[in-house]
């Protein structure tokens, strides 16, 4: 799963788990649903923004040969070095590099998050989420 697709799939989530919450709890602002709007603010803003587009292309020709290029590599600059029976790869270059793959949990470090924190279901909404939010930081190197 890409970072986009996950981030849609979290965004759903956490929309679903805030109507769940302030429908069960019959209040509109149950304690601790401003972590879920805050979380769901962030990834609503970042899934708006736009993807980064690459500054240039580098070619590297299975002989050895590498080219870079400002422009595109367009379909038909493809298709002439196929029909040459040229074998090559397109790496896009970006001045930042792409985001890496995003490491989620599992239902076991869920879980254990979810033992971690403690008392009634409300107030452990928190520590839950803290929980949650340093696992994942350990897992995705501090970012």
């Amino acid at each position: 799963m890409r970072d986009r697709e996950l981030m849609q799939h979290v965004l759903e989530t956490m929309q679903h788990a805030r109507v769940f919450i302030a429908s069960r709890e019959k209040i509109k602002q149950p304690e601790g649903s401003d972590l879920y709007d805050a979380a769901i603010d962030l990834l609503l803003a970042r899934l708006r923004a736009p993807e980064p587009e690459p500054v240039a292309w580098y070619v590297r020709f299975d002989s050895g040969r590498a080219d870079l290029s400002s422009i595109p590599i367009s379909d038909s600059r493809r298709a002439m070095w196929e029909s040459a029976g040229k074998r090559f790869t397109v790496t896009p270059l970006y001045t930042a590099p792409p985001q890496r793959e995003f490491i989620g949990l599992t239902d076991e470090e869920m879980a254990d998050a979810w033992a971690q924190s403690k008392g009634d279901v409300l107030l452990r909404l928190k520590p839950f989420a803290r929980a949650i939010e340093a696992k994942l930081k350990e897992k995705n190197n501090g970012i």
